[in-house]
């Protein structure tokens, strides 16, 4: 076998194409194509992350809807409370909240709309 020398010239090409492949854009290239590797490697582990995070975000946004109650008041703010039953006084709406059950006063500008 020949030993394999190289000249001055191609030391220097060479040089130079090793300095470029770890350029920002190059690595960027890797960091890509690792990504797609795994996503294609990895298809029923990525669905079942992101089916799981789907009905999660579904349950605790059931879980959480304050249930509807016969009236609903609305503060100058825009919170929204349900009630069955509300009692006026002194310009103050005392009610209990449907889902705590929680006694509530809400004094200034409310809405109360009854429902159906």
């Amino acid at each position: 076998m020949k030993n394999f020398n190289f000249d001055d010239d191609r030391m220097e090409y060479l040089e130079k194409f090793g300095k470029m492949s770890s350029s920002l854009v190059f690595k960027l290239v890797d960091i890509f194509n690792w990504v797609v590797n795994f996503f294609l490697r990895n298809k029923k582990m990525v669905y079942t992350i992101i089916v799981s995070f789907i009905l999660i975000r579904v349950i605790t946004y059931f879980m959480l809807m304050e249930p509807k109650g016969v009236y609903e008041i609305t503060t100058s703010s825009g919170i929204v409370y349900n009630t069955n039953e509300i009692q006026v006084k002194d310009g103050c709406v005392h009610f209990k909240k449907m889902n705590t059950k929680e006694e509530t006063i809400i004094c200034g500008g409310v809405t109360i709309v009854k429902s159906k």
